[in-house]
């Protein structure tokens, strides 16, 4: 099992002349994709390359429900208290169920999409609230872009604006903020496009593969040329 980011690091892998990719993947049983959405281009792109899907893991047991767009579980899987911290066990653990944070989507049919976490992926703006995930993975079909982090940037209107923070897949080509808008133009409401944008040489990652958006903000804040 592995966090989408790793599973694309794979892709990346050449191979020596007396190895496959494919090859190697057929010895194992099952591969497991979690901890964050799966971009359906990876999903395309593991499969065409090792013949193998990446599943992504159904509930086992859990209650799950929605509450104010934030999504609660139960059962015998979720932990008891957080350890030495009451505090936080009184605010997070509610008779039973644990407030996990993520903030989702639910159809009609019961069927939820998780939109972010509130603490990092969800950015308030005018009045909105947008999903950074979202706008991940349509900046990801840009066939210029190798990886990005969507975080929210500090604006004395609208609060927070939409800030992207792009690695290219050639470093020789350039992609300005006004070309990524007129790619995404017609993938999305207006509000959410990208305010402000920078190019940086590689997205940085804890060693769990995901992005640490906290150390991101601090390139947004320093001062324009």
């Amino acid at each position: 099992m592995g966090v989408p980011s790793i599973y694309a690091k794979l892709l990346q892998f050449e191979p020596t002349p007396q190895t496959d990719l494919k090859q190697i993947c057929s010895q194992f049983r099952l591969m497991v994709s979690g901890s964050a959405p799966l971009p359906d281009t990876l999903f395309k792109g593991w499969e065409d390359r090792t013949g193998k899907r990446l599943l992504e893991r159904e509930r086992s047991g859990i209650l799950l429900k929605v509450l104010r767009f934030e999504l609660w579980v139960s059962g015998g899987q979720v932990f008891k208290e957080y350890w030495n911290n009451p505090t936080a066990t009184r605010k997070e653990l509610i008779d039973g169920w644990f407030k996990t944070g993520d903030i989702v989507r639910q159809a009609p049919d019961g069927r939820i999409t998780i939109l972010g976490r509130a603490s990092a992926d969800i950015i308030k703006s005018g009045g909105y609230k947008i999903s950074a995930l979202e706008i991940e993975r349509e900046i990801l079909d840009h066939p210029s872009v190798k990886d990005v982090a969507v975080l929210g940037v500090g604006d004395e209107v609208m609060g927070k604006v939409v800030g992207a923070l792009i690695v290219l897949k050639d470093k020789q080509q350039s992609l300005t903020l006004e070309e990524l808008r007129d790619f995404l133009k017609d993938r999305m409401a207006k509000y959410k496009l990208p305010r402000k944008m920078k190019v940086l040489d590689e997205v940085p990652r804890n060693i769990m593969g995901k992005v640490q958006k906290k150390l991101l903000k601090a390139l947004f804040m320093e001062q324009e040329p």
